[in-house]
């Protein structure tokens, strides 16, 4: 699939990048194949249902793979799968915004080592759930593919584009919250000055102190006054 097809299939706006497209593995049938196998084994009850995995084996998981889509652009990482078997298993589209990833882990267990896999943890901010919000397994070239999503993300994020870490505000500029307030050019005789009107401010302030030292003083002496005792009067 050429760009021009890829951009259409993922419906982007002309002037969106498509930084790179990862492919599945084709060994990444059998980890799913004997994923399942080992989960129905487990348990018990399912033991049955493995006698039509080969089924799967040979039409469905191949078609799936085909349908798996995982690509990088200047913004985003998107994900498409499916539909497969008349969407009995979904389509599913994903778009999660680089600024809202905020690590991408690299694993690989047992059975991935069996086929030479790995797994990438898609972590993110804002999710409500715990774990990964995208789990990508069987990648082409894993190791290359998560440096360029970082370095696309470290690229998307200085450029400004990116908002809260929540993907909000991502492609339109952002507004000033506040318009800026021009400078006021002091103009000769227009009024008194910020430093003048200070220094009066300061001067009312010291005679306000003044005078309520005085009142306080007047009001102490005539306390002191009506508390003298009356002075004995002399009869000649």
């Amino acid at each position: 699939m050429d760009i021009e097809q890829l951009k259409k299939e993922l419906n982007l706006r002309d002037d969106e990048e498509i930084i790179e497209a990862a492919e599945l593995t084709e060994s990444v049938i059998y980890y799913w194949f004997w994923a399942s196998a080992l989960v129905l084994l487990i348990t018990i009850i399912g033991i049955p249902f493995i006698l039509i995995l080969p089924f799967f084996l040979c039409t469905v998981l191949p078609t799936y793979r085909k349908t798996y889509l995982v690509v990088l652009t200047d913004s985003a990482l998107m994900i498409r799968k499916g539909p497969v078997c008349s969407n009995c298993v979904p389509r599913v589209e994903k778009n999660i915004f680089l600024d809202r990833i905020q690590d991408l882990t690299l694993v690989q267990n047992c059975l991935h080592k069996c086929f030479d896999l790995y797994q990438i943890n898609v972590e993110t901010a804002g999710k409500s759930t715990e774990g990964p919000e995208v789990v990508l397994t069987g990648v082409v070239n894993p190791r290359e593919f998560r440096e360029h999503i970082l370095r696309q993300r470290e690229i998307y994020v200085a450029s400004g584009k990116g908002g809260d870490g929540l993907g909000a505000a991502r492609s339109a500029p952002r507004a000033p919250t506040q318009a800026a307030q021009p400078a006021v050019a002091q103009v000769p005789g227009a009024g008194p000055s910020n430093a003048e009107i200070s220094e009066s401010v300061q001067q009312t302030n010291a005679l306000l102190a003044d005078i309520k030292d005085v009142l306080v003083q007047i009001g102490t002496d005539l306390n002191q006054a009506n508390q003298k005792p009356p002075a004995d009067i002399e009869i000649v």
